[in-house]
């Protein structure tokens, strides 16, 4: 990368993603004093597939098109902008309306579950009928220690108004030079439809680079980093022990606690680079 600033958020979309309230805060000393604080706006926003009403989610209401793409992406019912003919996104109504001709004859089937041996594992593990064709994916880029931590830094460098609410989660992808884009949303997972959706529209792959987040790795987030084809999940916080499950057949490396000038990782540590004579690679779990 160029070392530009990751693609970030506007005064209009941190308009439409915070509002202002009189608040009382209570002081140490006991003096009750009266402030304006800003807080992040959530509502409804519901999404139409050829006509017919596909799901609602409650979401900051910002970069909505994003979302919308990202969703479908993330649900395996596109993989290029392209298929998306139309979307009209109603900022007022909190409707995005879309419309893809190569699913009007094949109506999405989401949320219904499947018990499958995934990756040709004898080990049966839970996933979403639509999650089904997921394949491990590529090897991708290693990355040392400093850029693992340098990602992460970036992704809490928190910009004006929207890191002033302190209820926003964050998601970005990047490289070993930097992030490419970052979002944010009341919902980790509407965070990361963002980014995916972003990349789609401005035809960057993220095959092989990283998924940077703010929360805990949960599988349905595995999931979404697996379907952009990412080789790596870094995050402040712990994932679950379903998620490492599925990250370790799909090929993904999970790094987890990233704070505090260290990391914890869970899977596939040979993608970080280490100092020759100071242990090499990760060594293999027993």
């Amino acid at each position: 990368m160029d070392g530009r600033e990751p693609e970030e958020e506007t005064a209009g979309t941190a308009a439409a993603a915070c509002t202002r309230r009189t608040a009382w805060v209570l002081r140490p000393d006991g003096r009750l004093e009266v402030e304006e604080r800003l807080l992040a706006v959530e509502r409804p926003v519901t999404l139409f597939l050829n006509g017919q009403e596909l799901v609602t989610v409650v979401a900051t209401p910002d970069h909505l098109r994003e979302l919308a793409y990202g969703y479908l992406a993330d649900e395996g019912l596109i993989r290029r902008a392209e298929e998306v003919t139309v979307c009209v996104v109603g900022a007022e109504s909190g409707q995005v309306r879309l419309r893809v001709p190569a699913l009007l004859e094949r109506p999405p089937e989401l949320g219904r579950r499947w018990l499958t041996a995934c990756c040709g594992r004898a080990r049966p593990t839970l996933y979403f009928a639509n999650d089904a064709d997921l394949e491990p994916v590529p090897a991708g880029e290693e990355l040392d220690g400093a850029a693992v931590l340098r990602l992460m830094a970036a992704l809490e460098v928190r910009p004006p108004v929207l890191g002033e609410t302190g209820a926003l989660h964050w998601a970005a992808v990047g490289d070993a030079g930097g992030l490419w884009v970052r979002r944010a949303d009341v919902g980790r997972h509407n965070a990361l439809d963002k980014v995916v959706g972003w990349c789609l529209l401005h035809g960057r792959s993220p095959a092989g680079r990283v998924v940077v987040f703010s929360g805990r790795v949960s599988s349905e987030v595995v999931i979404k980093a697996a379907r952009l084809r990412a080789a790596w999940i870094v995050s402040n916080a712990a994932p679950t022990a379903l998620a490492l499950e599925l990250a370790e057949m799909l090929n993904l490396t999970v790094a987890g606690f990233v704070r505090g000038g260290g990391a914890t990782l869970y899977t596939h540590p040979w993608r970080l680079r280490t100092p020759a004579g100071v242990g090499g690679r990760a060594p293999a779990l027993p």
